[in-house]
């Protein structure tokens, strides 16, 4: 025989439960395949990216994991100490609303680095060779570039 606890519990505020815990995980999810994504990017263009913002955006990331992770663990725990799919608790509540935030930080920030050339972050130079043709190279302080064509080759040399 259930107790007066389970005779409570109603099916839509299980489903409710089960959407939200997916949802978590989905976020967390995401957040993994942007942090992913963006160690990627930084491998393949390293110039796209400052170190700073790379780390920024890991870190945004990285605190979106940690509060899904946190959020499940939390909805387990009301779970089983009051026997209630209560999602609408006030830890709950608050937790998603902050991994969804953090989530769409994330997203809007690697977005937006990555509709900004580096040349407009102020870490690389850009060199028009002709139109549509354009090379981007990290600019190292201390050092000179010299770039000269020759039978239709683009050298670039870095001088100490």
């Amino acid at each position: 025989m259930k107790n007066s606890a389970e005779n409570n519990i109603l099916p839509c505020d299980q489903d409710a439960a089960h959407l939200a815990f997916d949802l978590a995980r989905q976020l967390i999810t995401i957040a993994i395949g942007c942090i992913g994504f963006t160690v990627g990017l930084s491998y393949a263009v390293p110039s796209l990216l400052s170190l700073t913002i790379f780390w920024i955006i890991l870190g945004i990331f990285g605190v979106a994991i940690g509060l899904g992770l946190l959020f499940i663990m939390n909805g387990i725990g009301i779970l089983w100490q009051d026997k209630s799919y209560n999602i609408y608790a006030p830890s709950l509540r608050i937790i998603s609303a902050l991994q969804i935030l953090a989530v769409v930080m994330g997203i809007g920030l690697l977005c937006w680095f990555l509709r900004c050339p580096a040349e407009m972050q102020g870490n690389a130079i850009q060199i028009r060779i002709e139109d549509g043709v354009v090379l981007i190279r990290p600019n190292e302080q201390h050092r000179q570039y010299e770039v000269r064509v020759e039978d239709k080759t683009i050298i670039l040399s870095i001088m100490d």
